[in-house]
């Protein structure tokens, strides 16, 4: 799922021109078609750079030091690649070729989350990156009464076992659950992903435990939904539905069943029969 924003170090200033030159700069983008959803901007425009800066976005002739020719291209910012689960330079310099300038891992998530942004900083990464806390990876180190890894082998490893999947969690265990996801959250993780899909079994006190975790911290949940490729309505619904009560967005990475499409949008059917239209981008 990719959306298109710029990048707000880019954006430091957004000058439209009135004269016929401007001073040189470092870089000309001539003749593209600019594109940019934040301000509704759709037209043919020359643009030019200053370091990292963007200082000039005009239908008139600009200048530049180096100038690179955008005719019949489109000029836009990056795309923020919103389920990433690769994390590692090949997996983003595929990115890059893709026009990826943001990848994201919030569907699945990490803990503990500083770990990870630690090791991602070691990297020279040709794109920027960030994550949610997974609640995953906090029931697969609550299960097996051992710290978490912000790895994917920590993930993938523990496929063999059962008990984080598909055991609903006494008190003790929901309380550690919670308490590795808050920490993420004290910190820098984007939100709270909920790969429920591959954990399908958690139980209502856990997911309103996590809804209210939501609230008290504002940031959105980012989904996958129960029971791979199984209908079962009450799935999503619940997770939706919690969201709604606390006033918290929820982003739907993979949809499995219990939707359906009404006049061009993507509805939930929810158990007790009122739907949630759901905002989808594509």
């Amino acid at each position: 799922m990719r959306t298109r924003a710029l990048e707000a170090a880019t954006m430091v200033a957004l000058l439209l021109s009135t004269t016929t030159a401007l001073l040189a700069n470092d870089i000309l983008v001539l003749g593209g078609r600019v594109i940019d959803p934040e301000t509704g901007l759709d037209a043919i425009c020359n643009v030019t750079t200053e370091g990292e800066k963007i200082v000039a976005i005009s239908e008139h002739p600009l200048e530049g030091d180096v100038v690179i020719d955008a005719i019949a291209h489109v000029v836009s910012p990056g795309f923020i690649e919103m389920q990433s689960h690769g994390n590692n330079i090949g997996d983003y310099r595929m990115q890059v070729i893709q026009r990826v300038t943001t990848a994201l891992e919030l569907e699945s998530g990490l803990v503990p989350i500083g770990d990870w942004y630690d090791g991602q900083a070691k990297k020279n990464r040709p794109v920027n990156s960030g994550a949610s806390e997974g609640r995953v990876h906090s029931r697969i180190a609550a299960s097996s009464e051992t710290d978490p890894l912000a790895t994917v082998d920590f993930f993938t490893d523990a496929q063999g076992r059962t008990n984080w999947k598909s055991d609903i969690a006494n008190p003790e265990r929901s309380e550690r659950i919670m308490s590795l996801v808050e920490q993420g959250l004290r910190g820098d993780a984007l939100g709270i992903g909920v790969n429920a899909g591959y954990a399908p079994v958690y139980g209502h006190n856990e997911d309103v435990a996590r809804a209210e975790l939501a609230k008290k911290y504002t940031v959105p949940t980012y989904i996958h939904v129960q029971y791979a490729s199984i209908a079962v309505p009450p799935s999503p619904a619940r997770i939706c539905i919690y969201a709604n009560q606390r006033t918290v967005g929820v982003q739907t990475g993979v949809v499995n069943g219990g939707f359906s499409v009404r006049d061009g949008e993507l509805v939930l059917d929810a158990p007790n029969g009122w739907p949630i239209r759901i905002a989808v981008a594509v």
